[in-house]
């Protein structure tokens, strides 16, 4: 089975559910009055964004549209003392409150905060929990699910198939969580500000690697009329761009069969331990994008680009029935129920009508003659294999391993281009091809 997701998002304007944050405030004096027309400009340290606004008459200011980051605010007004606030850490769907208190002077006088209480969320009474990068790259992860964890967010409660390794499960359980008690399967997951699921089922188009998300927010409760899609929670994700430093990571995580215990039934019968490998690796990169002698793209043009391939083998274990080797030839003498009583055969042949009903002869002996064997079924009996295990009634009488097969490869190229402090864009081109191949018992 192959799985294929293609996947482009391209955003030049805001959308409703843009996974972006917002700073609000008032500017006042010394006095307690308020300051209209003061110049606010929050900038990325990291990519050099700037976003401007300024203050109304009611001394009121909003920044909106701020991609997560680390932000530093600068506050300006003639015949005020500039302030300037570095270290602002914005997340995901933040709408934060940020007030700033001027003092006379000279703009060329800078008043730096350093010691401030942390932003508070006023704009908005959603509840949930926000999984930075930090929580993302460094916490325990089998098979390297980012959703496991949503997990973290109060409220939360994993469902089946929540926490497996994605390359050994469907898409859709990677989904399947309820959220302050509401409906697994119905949440909405949201890639850059897309629907990422398939309405009323859960399953997901797109599933980015560990490395490639910058973060991400839960909302379990009292979230804003803009996410429509859901009967539960909301998980909205943010990729990673560049920056104007060239960054990239390298990573392999490998697990084989040298620690593991064998199967019980395995063991039971005798068959020693199955191979195991699961081998997840890849790359990220991303930076500015530089032309030696033709273009400069600090603070303007930017890209990153991911990888991560999952290549896994492991042992499937079978117990089935097969015929044994009497029955190939006609004989079912030891054809027997639960209760050890013989199993008789009809010959089908000698149907009769018998009154108002119909009846047929047994087999001699419970033996079918080799006259009345199918050809076509005595060749196509050579490829089933011979029972291995002694049981009372037959049944369940094979134990087989065989190798199941997973490939995962997966690639996220990501461009981002600021036009100006008011216009910028994005473009996110996704690849996600799985391949799961069925064992042959």
């Amino acid at each position: 089975m192959v799985k294929l997701a293609s996947l482009l998002l391209l955003a030049p304007f805001g959308f409703a559910q843009a996974p972006t944050a917002q700073l609000t405030g008032t500017i006042r004096d010394a006095s307690g009055a308020v300051v209209p027309n003061a110049q606010i400009a929050a900038t990325n340290e990291d990519t050099g964004l700037k976003r401007t606004a300024s203050s109304n008459e009611l001394g009121y200011y909003a920044v909106p549209l701020l991609p997560p980051g680390l932000y530093r605010m600068t506050v300006q007004k003639e015949g005020f003392r500039t302030v300037q606030r570095k270290g602002l850490r914005l997340h995901v769907n933040d709408r934060v409150t940020a007030d700033y208190s001027l003092e006379v002077g000279s703009l060329a006088e800078t008043l730096s905060v350093t010691a401030e209480a942390p932003l508070l969320q006023t704009e908005q009474a959603s509840r949930g929990a926000v999984i930075d990068n930090a929580k993302i790259v460094n916490l325990p992860l089998n098979g390297r699910n980012p959703f496991s964890l949503a997990a973290l967010a109060p409220g939360v409660q994993p469902g089946g198939g929540f926490f497996t390794a994605r390359v050994f499960q469907e898409q859709v359980n990677q989904s399947n969580f309820t959220a302050n008690g509401g409906a697994s399967f119905q949440n909405d997951i949201l890639l850059d500000g897309t629907s990422n699921t398939v309405a009323g089922h859960g399953q997901l188009a797109m599933t980015p690697s560990v490395d490639a998300i910058e973060e991400f927010k839960v909302q379990t409760s009292n979230y804003s009329a803009e996410y429509g899609r859901s009967g539960g929670g909301i998980i909205n994700i943010v990729t990673k761009s560049g920056t104007n430093q060239l960054r990239g990571t390298v990573y392999e995580f490998l697990r084989n069969k040298v620690l593991d215990s064998g199967n019980f039934f395995n063991n039971r019968a005798g068959i020693p331990r199955q191979p195991f490998v699961y081998n997840q690796y890849g790359f990220t990169s991303g930076g500015p994008v530089y032309l030696p002698k033709l273009y400069d793209g600090r603070n303007r043009t930017f890209f990153f680009l991911s990888y991560e391939g999952v290549k896994v083998r492991r042992a499937r274990f079978f117990n089935g029935t097969v015929p044994t080797e009497a029955m190939r030839r006609g004989d079912f003498n030891e054809l027997r129920t639960a209760a050890g009583q013989p199993i008789l055969i009809y010959n089908p042949f000698s149907t009769r009508q018998q009154g108002s009903g119909y009846v047929r002869d047994l087999f001699p002996t419970n033996r079918i003659p080799a006259s009345l064997h199918d050809p076509v079924a005595v060749n196509a009996s050579k490829y089933i294999p011979l029972p291995n295990q002694q049981m009372p009634t037959v049944a369940q009488n094979l134990i087989a391993n065989a190798s199941q097969g997973n490939n995962l490869d997966m690639w996220q190229w990501r461009g981002d281009h600021n036009f100006s402090a008011a216009n910028r864009m994005f473009v996110r081109l996704s690849y996600d091809k799985q391949e799961d191949n069925a064992p042959n018992f």
